[in-house]
């Protein structure tokens, strides 16, 4: 087997990792955005209202950095796919920092994915709360 077909199964068991992990959180948890290649919120879903404690039109055209100060200064995409580190770290398990409007702090696990090919590298992250005054 040649080293590119070892990465392939490499990267499905940890896309395999991270579906079970994901599909253990109950839906209700998950917070949904949708995020252009810069990082900037082009939308978000009523769990996201819910978890930040922002209306929708208060996160559309905001830096994600505000939300997972983690992310401040670190591309979201790279060469038009999701950034390798970043999703090396979200099937890890990784925690990263989450802030919300009145300044409570948590960890959650954050799961990119591509949803288009279109050059738009357009993105939806899931944010998946989890442990409490993460730093």
């Amino acid at each position: 087997m040649n080293g590119s077909a070892r990465g392939v199964e490499f990267s499905a068991a940890h896309q395999d990792h991270a579906a079970q992990r994901l599909a253990s959180k109950e839906r209700n948890d998950v917070a949904v955005l949708t995020l252009d290649g810069g990082g900037i919120i082009r939308d978000c879903d009523t769990a996201g209202e819910d978890l930040f404690k922002y209306r929708r039109n208060e996160l559309k055209g905001q830096q994600v950095s505000m939300l997972l100060p983690d992310l401040a200064g670190v591309p979201v995409v790279e060469h038009g796919q999701p950034n390798p580190r970043l999703r090396h770290l979200s099937r890890a398990g990784h925690q990263f920092c989450t802030v919300t409007k009145d300044g409570e702090r948590f960890g959650s696990e954050l799961y990119l994915n591509l949803l288009d090919n279109t050059g738009e590298a357009r993105l939806t992250l899931l944010v998946c709360p989890g442990q409490e005054s993460a730093d």
